[in-house]
Order: C-alpha cells, then sequence, then structure tokens
C-alpha cells in the first residue's frame, strides 16, 4: 500500500496542537466513545503509546466532541487524543469505521491500515512496530481480549454531517440534505411528521 494521507492538525484536549506528519512513523487509530469496539481496543493503544511512544507518534483522534474526554478518563490514556468533533478529518481520511488504525511512515505513507477489532491483526502491528523502532514488545494482556468485534460506523456518515461536509469541500452554497419521499405520501403530513413544522402550513420546495 502506497497511499499517502492527508495532513493533519487538531488540538488535543489541553488545547495544544498536534501536527502530522511529523517527521517521524505515526500510529494514528480514529475512535468514539460510544463505539464498544473503540473501548475494547483502548487498553491496546495505552500499551502501545507507553512501549512505543518515544520512537514513533501514538495518536488517537476522537469523533466525540466533550465525550472525548469520558473516554480518556474511562481507560486512564496518556496517549494524545486528538478532538476532530466536526469529524473534518475523518472526512478528508475517508474513515468508515471506527476503530480505524494506520500505521504510517515519517511522510505519511500508509504501511497498514485495518478496521475493527481483529486479534490477529493487532498482535501482528505490535510485534511489527517492535521490530521496525527495535524497542520491547508492548504489555498487552492478549488472552483477556476478544478474537473478534465489528467496528462501529463513523460519526462523519451521519447524513447530516456528510452532506455538510461534502458542500464544504466542494465550495457548494447548498448545506440542507435531499430527502426521498414515497409517492404514496402526503408531503405536507410527512413534514410534520418529522417535526419541520410546529402545526403552521409548509409549502416543499419545487
Amino acid at each position: 500500500m502506497t497511499e499517502k494521507m492527508p495532513s493533519l492538525s487538531l488540538p488535543d484536549l489541553s488545547g495544544k496542537t498536534k501536527t502530522l506528519p511529523s517527521g517521524r512513523g505515526a500510529l494514528v487509530c480514529f475512535v468514539k466513545e460510544d463505539c464498544d469496539t473503540c473501548n475494547t481496543a483502548a487498553p491496546v493503544l495505552e500499551a502501545l503509546h507507553n512501549a512505543f511512544g518515544n520512537d514513533i507518534d501514538v495518536v488517537l483522534v476522537g469523533q466525540s466532541g466533550d465525550g472525548n474526554q469520558v473516554y480518556r478518563d474511562r481507560h486512564g490514556l496518556t496517549s494524545p487524543l486528538l478532538d476532530d468533533r466536526d469529524c473534518k478529518t475523518s472526512f478528508d481520511w475517508d474513515i468508515e469505521i471506527v476503530p480505524s488504525v494506520f500505521w504510517l511512515e515519517e511522510d505519511g505513507t500508509v504501511k497498514q491500515h485495518f478496521e475493527g477489532f481483529v486479534k490477529s491483526e493487532w498482535v501482528q502491528l505490535a510485534a511489527y512496530i517492535a521490530e521496525e523502532t527495535g524497542t520491547e514488545a508492548a504489555h498487552v494482556d492478549w488472552g483477556a481480549l476478544p478474537d473478534w468485534r465489528p467496528g462501529c460506523g463513523s460519526k462523519h456518515l451521519d447524513p447530516d454531517i456528510f452532506t455538510r461536509l461534502s458542500a464544504a469541500a466542494t465550495g457548494s452554497p447548498l448545506q440542507a440534505r435531499h430527502i426521498e419521499i414515497a409517492s404514496a405520501d402526503d408531503v405536507a403530513e410527512f413534514m410534520f411528521d418529522q417535526g419541520f413544522s410546529d402545526g403552521l402550513p409548509l409549502v416543499p420546495p419545487t
């Protein structure tokens, strides 16, 4: 894989900006607080940070806004947790599933990428980074972890968020989301049922 990821520049939870690429290898993982699989991965990510953080950048990119703080405190994380509450970086990196893990070269070129939690992939990644950095293996209780767990959909794929980000990326002045209504539905009643009106009449666009 020779894809090079876009640069990122995001604040951590203390407000300090972190920029990648930084001139050394990086392990980047996109997470959100309410994703069970992201919570499964959190202790592994912290162990990787503790083992390799002096040699590479180990950073988490959180999509959950104020929930990022909850996620950090829940797992006692010391690795940088960057705030992607507007999900623009998630959009730019085309994240589909969280956790989404990228092992990057110094210039941001992807060495390895996987999603969700497949234990064998995480074990191989930890061994690979240890070999590359010449560092002692990370201390992870692999036996306590599940063999497999599916990831969750990236927050930026929520239709309202995705529409806004797509419009911004293309320079479109249109920020509204197009809604399909079944031919058998009454348009006025549909809009009222969706909460678009407080009872006053609405005229749909034509």
